[in-house]
């Protein structure tokens, strides 16, 4: 692997600024979607059509639910990562969700974003927020799997994946298989925060070369590490 990425500290005054205006713009965004979410479902409850056309929080996959309905802690969390991320030039995000780090990273420090999820039909939820966002044309729809492909458009700097599934039941080798294809193209760091589900050995790996930048503020943020992929 390369060698380490240099981390900034902390962000400039400006930067908070656009932090700040970031989060509130984000939350304020996530909270108007959440509640016509739930307006809707109950106008279809009443009516008797819920179970014909119900793209709503109450049809939703828990996951979506939580990032909706908890949309301000999760939120915060994914604010805590945006000084990590300086320096980084044009990104990749792998399971974009409901938006909120990307938008973030495009509007506190000017990353070119664009990025993929799985399931648009499936996952409504996800798909409302990300519109509301104004961030839904620049996600594609692809499933990330061991050995195949990844679309990274060119010039991307930086691969994210903030707690994956799509890595569930890989191995040291498929995760180095991975971290190899990003390498071939270009990409110069990998920005994981690995999920509740990653295996011992899997973490074993990673700290053999790659930074924990939050290690120590909590279990979430222990997990988080930006993995070097080419020579400084």
């Amino acid at each position: 692997m390369g060698e380490s990425v240099a981390i900034p500290a902390a962000l400039t005054d400006e930067q908070q600024e656009r932090l700040r205006r970031s989060v509130r713009y984000v939350t304020e965004t996530a909270e108007s979607v959440t509640a016509r979410l739930i307006a809707e479902f109950k106008r279809f409850k009443e009516e008797g059509t819920s179970d014909i056309f119900d793209p709503t929080l109450a049809d939703a996959r828990p996951r979506e639910r939580k990032f909706a309905l908890l949309a301000d802690q999760f939120i915060e969390q994914r604010a805590r990562m945006v000084p990590y991320f300086q320096g980084v030039r044009r990104g990749y995000e792998i399971g974009v969700g409901p938006g909120y780090l990307f938008t973030m990273l495009q509007q506190v420090l000017g990353i070119e974003m664009r990025g993929c999820d799985v399931d648009f039909d499936g996952l409504v939820v996800y798909r409302e927020l990300r519109r509301a966002l104004g961030i839904e044309p620049l996600v594609s729809e692809f499933r990330v799997a061991a050995g195949a492909d990844l679309p990274i458009p060119p010039g991307t700097d930086a691969v994210i994946a903030v707690a994956p599934v799509f890595d569930m039941g890989w191995g040291v080798a498929e995760h180095r298989d991975f971290l190899g294809m990003c390498r071939a193209k270009g990409v110069e760091r990998m920005i994981w925060r690995l999920n509740k589900h990653t295996p011992e050995d899997i973490l074993k790996f990673y700290r053999g070369f790659a930074q924990f930048p939050m290690a120590g503020e909590d279990r979430d943020a222990e997990r988080f590490c930006i993995v070097p992929l080419q020579p400084a």
